[in-house]
Protein backbone atom coordinates (compact mmCIF):
# COMPACT_ATOMS: atom_id res chain seq x y z
CA UNK A 1 0.00 0.00 0.00
CA UNK A 2 1.44 3.45 -0.93
CA UNK A 3 2.39 5.61 2.05
CA UNK A 4 -0.06 8.35 1.04
CA UNK A 5 -2.94 5.88 0.89
CA UNK A 6 -2.12 4.47 4.34
CA UNK A 7 -1.81 7.99 5.77
CA UNK A 8 -5.26 8.81 4.42
CA UNK A 9 -6.71 5.65 6.00
CA UNK A 10 -5.04 6.46 9.32
CA UNK A 11 -6.59 9.94 9.15
CA UNK A 12 -10.04 8.43 8.51
CA UNK A 13 -9.81 6.07 11.49
CA UNK A 14 -8.27 8.76 13.69
CA UNK A 15 -11.01 11.29 12.90
CA UNK A 16 -13.78 8.70 13.26
CA UNK A 17 -12.59 7.54 16.68
CA UNK A 18 -11.86 11.09 17.86
CA UNK A 19 -15.39 12.21 17.02
CA UNK A 20 -16.82 9.12 18.71
CA UNK A 21 -14.87 9.84 21.90
CA UNK A 22 -15.52 13.59 21.99
CA UNK A 23 -19.24 13.27 21.30
CA UNK A 24 -19.78 10.67 24.03
CA UNK A 25 -20.48 11.54 27.63
CA UNK A 26 -17.22 11.08 29.58
CA UNK A 27 -17.44 8.29 32.17
CA UNK A 28 -15.01 6.98 34.72
CA UNK A 29 -15.28 3.24 34.24
CA UNK A 30 -17.18 2.24 31.11
CA UNK A 31 -15.73 4.24 28.18
CA UNK A 32 -14.05 1.22 26.61
CA UNK A 33 -13.40 0.97 22.88
CA UNK A 34 -13.59 -2.20 20.78
CA UNK A 35 -10.40 -4.22 20.42
CA UNK A 36 -7.97 -3.55 17.59
CA UNK A 37 -9.24 -6.50 15.55
CA UNK A 38 -12.84 -5.30 15.85
CA UNK A 39 -11.90 -1.74 14.89
CA UNK A 40 -9.98 -3.11 11.91
CA UNK A 41 -13.11 -4.89 10.72
CA UNK A 42 -15.38 -1.95 11.53
CA UNK A 43 -13.34 0.51 9.45
CA UNK A 44 -12.29 -1.99 6.79
CA UNK A 45 -8.58 -1.34 7.25
CA UNK A 46 -5.55 -3.27 8.44
CA UNK A 47 -4.62 -3.58 12.10
CA UNK A 48 -1.47 -1.59 11.35
CA UNK A 49 -3.61 1.37 10.28
CA UNK A 50 -5.74 1.06 13.42
CA UNK A 51 -2.67 0.91 15.65
CA UNK A 52 -1.24 4.06 14.04
CA UNK A 53 -4.51 5.90 14.61
CA UNK A 54 -4.64 4.69 18.21
CA UNK A 55 -1.06 5.86 18.82
CA UNK A 56 -2.00 9.35 17.63
CA UNK A 57 -5.10 9.44 19.81
CA UNK A 58 -3.11 8.24 22.82
CA UNK A 59 -0.45 10.92 22.31
CA UNK A 60 -3.19 13.54 22.25
CA UNK A 61 -4.83 12.32 25.45
CA UNK A 62 -7.98 10.74 23.99
CA UNK A 63 -7.14 7.07 24.49
CA UNK A 64 -5.48 5.23 27.33
CA UNK A 65 -4.04 1.79 26.62
CA UNK A 66 -4.49 -0.70 29.45
CA UNK A 67 -2.21 -3.61 28.57
CA UNK A 68 -4.04 -6.89 28.91
CA UNK A 69 -7.34 -5.05 29.37
CA UNK A 70 -8.10 -2.86 26.36
CA UNK A 71 -8.49 0.69 25.11
CA UNK A 72 -10.22 3.25 27.30
CA UNK A 73 -11.56 6.52 25.95
CA UNK A 74 -10.48 9.49 28.09
CA UNK A 75 -10.84 13.26 27.88
CA UNK A 76 -7.29 14.42 28.56
CA UNK A 77 -6.53 16.75 25.67
CA UNK A 78 -4.34 18.73 28.05
CA UNK A 79 -1.96 15.77 28.52
CA UNK A 80 0.52 16.73 25.73
CA UNK A 81 0.87 20.24 27.18
CA UNK A 82 1.63 18.89 30.65
CA UNK A 83 4.31 16.61 29.20
CA UNK A 84 5.83 19.51 27.26
CA UNK A 85 5.91 21.73 30.33
CA UNK A 86 7.80 19.10 32.29
CA UNK A 87 10.45 19.03 29.58
CA UNK A 88 10.56 22.78 29.05
CA UNK A 89 10.64 23.61 32.78
CA UNK A 90 12.21 20.66 34.63
CA UNK A 91 12.34 22.63 37.90
CA UNK A 92 8.99 22.11 39.65
CA UNK A 93 9.17 25.35 41.64
CA UNK A 94 9.60 27.37 38.45
CA UNK A 95 6.74 25.49 36.79
CA UNK A 96 4.51 26.39 39.74
CA UNK A 97 5.51 30.06 39.59
CA UNK A 98 4.86 30.33 35.88
CA UNK A 99 1.60 28.41 36.10
CA UNK A 100 0.39 30.87 38.74
CA UNK A 101 1.26 33.80 36.48
CA UNK A 102 -0.66 32.14 33.68
CA UNK A 103 -3.73 31.73 35.88
CA UNK A 104 -4.11 35.52 35.99
CA UNK A 105 -4.39 35.56 32.20
CA UNK A 106 -6.95 32.75 32.13
CA UNK A 107 -9.03 32.74 35.27
CA UNK A 108 -9.88 36.42 35.59
CA UNK A 109 -11.59 36.24 32.21
CA UNK A 110 -13.08 32.84 33.03
CA UNK A 111 -14.73 34.34 36.12
CA UNK A 112 -15.96 37.33 34.13
CA UNK A 113 -17.58 35.13 31.49
CA UNK A 114 -18.95 32.57 33.95
CA UNK A 115 -20.80 35.29 35.87
CA UNK A 116 -23.19 35.85 32.96
CA UNK A 117 -23.23 32.31 31.54
CA UNK A 118 -23.60 30.23 34.69
CA UNK A 119 -26.40 27.65 34.62
CA UNK A 120 -28.45 26.59 37.64
CA UNK A 121 -26.77 23.18 37.68
CA UNK A 122 -23.36 24.85 37.45
CA UNK A 123 -24.21 27.15 40.33
CA UNK A 124 -25.34 24.19 42.45
CA UNK A 125 -22.05 22.39 41.71
CA UNK A 126 -20.10 25.52 42.60
CA UNK A 127 -21.89 25.82 45.95
CA UNK A 128 -21.25 22.13 46.66
CA UNK A 129 -17.53 22.49 46.02
CA UNK A 130 -17.42 25.57 48.24
CA UNK A 131 -19.19 23.76 51.09
CA UNK A 132 -16.80 20.80 50.89
CA UNK A 133 -13.81 23.12 51.19
CA UNK A 134 -14.49 23.66 54.90
CA UNK A 135 -16.45 20.54 55.74
CA UNK A 136 -15.84 19.18 59.24
CA UNK A 137 -12.61 17.17 59.43
CA UNK A 138 -11.83 17.83 55.77
CA UNK A 139 -8.49 16.31 54.78
CA UNK A 140 -5.86 18.23 52.84
CA UNK A 141 -6.45 15.96 49.84
CA UNK A 142 -10.23 16.44 49.89
CA UNK A 143 -9.88 20.17 50.41
CA UNK A 144 -7.48 20.50 47.51
CA UNK A 145 -9.88 18.55 45.29
CA UNK A 146 -12.81 20.76 46.32
CA UNK A 147 -10.72 23.87 45.65
CA UNK A 148 -9.63 22.53 42.25
CA UNK A 149 -13.19 21.57 41.34
CA UNK A 150 -14.43 25.09 42.15
CA UNK A 151 -12.12 26.52 39.48
CA UNK A 152 -12.86 23.73 37.00
CA UNK A 153 -16.59 24.40 37.27
CA UNK A 154 -16.04 28.06 36.48
CA UNK A 155 -14.05 27.06 33.38
CA UNK A 156 -16.75 24.58 32.37
CA UNK A 157 -19.42 27.24 32.72
CA UNK A 158 -17.61 30.12 31.05
CA UNK A 159 -18.66 28.91 27.61
CA UNK A 160 -15.20 29.17 26.06
CA UNK A 161 -13.63 25.86 25.08
CA UNK A 162 -10.22 27.44 24.46
CA UNK A 163 -10.03 28.87 27.98
CA UNK A 164 -11.32 25.59 29.41
CA UNK A 165 -8.64 23.55 27.62
CA UNK A 166 -5.86 25.98 28.51
CA UNK A 167 -6.76 25.86 32.20
CA UNK A 168 -7.00 22.06 32.07
CA UNK A 169 -3.46 21.97 30.66
CA UNK A 170 -2.09 23.34 33.95
CA UNK A 171 -4.62 21.83 36.37
CA UNK A 172 -2.10 19.37 37.84
CA UNK A 173 0.29 22.23 38.57
CA UNK A 174 -2.57 24.16 40.17
CA UNK A 175 -3.31 21.14 42.35
CA UNK A 176 0.33 20.90 43.46
CA UNK A 177 0.40 24.62 44.17
CA UNK A 178 -2.75 24.37 46.31
CA UNK A 179 -1.30 21.50 48.29
CA UNK A 180 1.71 23.66 49.14
CA UNK A 181 -0.18 26.85 49.98
CA UNK A 182 -2.94 25.15 51.98
CA UNK A 183 -0.30 23.56 54.18
CA UNK A 184 0.68 27.15 55.01
CA UNK A 185 -2.65 28.97 55.18
CA UNK A 186 -5.28 26.31 55.80
CA UNK A 187 -8.67 26.37 54.06
CA UNK A 188 -10.12 29.55 55.56
CA UNK A 189 -8.41 32.00 53.21
CA UNK A 190 -9.35 30.23 49.95
CA UNK A 191 -12.87 29.75 51.31
CA UNK A 192 -13.31 33.48 51.93
CA UNK A 193 -11.86 34.33 48.51
CA UNK A 194 -14.07 31.76 46.81
CA UNK A 195 -17.11 33.14 48.59
CA UNK A 196 -16.48 36.60 47.12
CA UNK A 197 -16.28 35.02 43.67
CA UNK A 198 -19.41 32.98 44.33
CA UNK A 199 -21.36 36.01 45.55
CA UNK A 200 -20.47 37.88 42.36
CA UNK A 201 -21.43 34.88 40.23
CA UNK A 202 -24.78 34.58 42.00
CA UNK A 203 -25.41 38.27 41.28
CA UNK A 204 -24.33 37.83 37.64
CA UNK A 205 -21.86 40.67 38.23
CA UNK A 206 -19.10 40.02 35.70
CA UNK A 207 -16.71 42.78 36.79
CA UNK A 208 -17.06 41.93 40.48
CA UNK A 209 -16.38 38.27 39.69
CA UNK A 210 -13.26 39.19 37.71
CA UNK A 211 -12.00 41.48 40.48
CA UNK A 212 -12.66 38.85 43.16
CA UNK A 213 -10.77 36.26 41.13
CA UNK A 214 -7.83 38.61 40.61
CA UNK A 215 -7.63 39.27 44.36
CA UNK A 216 -7.85 35.54 45.06
CA UNK A 217 -5.00 34.79 42.66
CA UNK A 218 -2.88 37.54 44.19
CA UNK A 219 -3.23 35.85 47.59
CA UNK A 220 -2.32 32.55 45.93
CA UNK A 221 0.76 34.00 44.28
CA UNK A 222 1.97 35.59 47.53
CA UNK A 223 1.38 32.41 49.54
CA UNK A 224 3.15 30.27 46.95
CA UNK A 225 6.13 32.63 46.81
CA UNK A 226 6.47 32.56 50.59
CA UNK A 227 6.16 28.78 50.77
CA UNK A 228 8.69 28.18 47.98
CA UNK A 229 11.11 30.64 49.57
CA UNK A 230 10.97 28.65 52.81
CA UNK A 231 11.43 25.33 51.03
CA UNK A 232 14.28 26.57 48.84
CA UNK A 233 15.93 28.31 51.78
Amino acid sequence: MPATARTSLVEDVYEGLAQQILSAEPTQDEAWLPKTAELSEQYGVSRTVVREAINRLESQGLIETRHGVGLRAVHRLHKPVMASLSLLLPDLAERLRQATETRFLLEVEIARLAATRMTESGLAALRSAQARLIAPDVSVEDGVEADTEFHEILAEQCGNEVLKLMLASIVELCRESRTLTISRTGFERPYVSHQRILDAIESANAEAAAQAMEEHLQFTRNDLAAQLEELEG
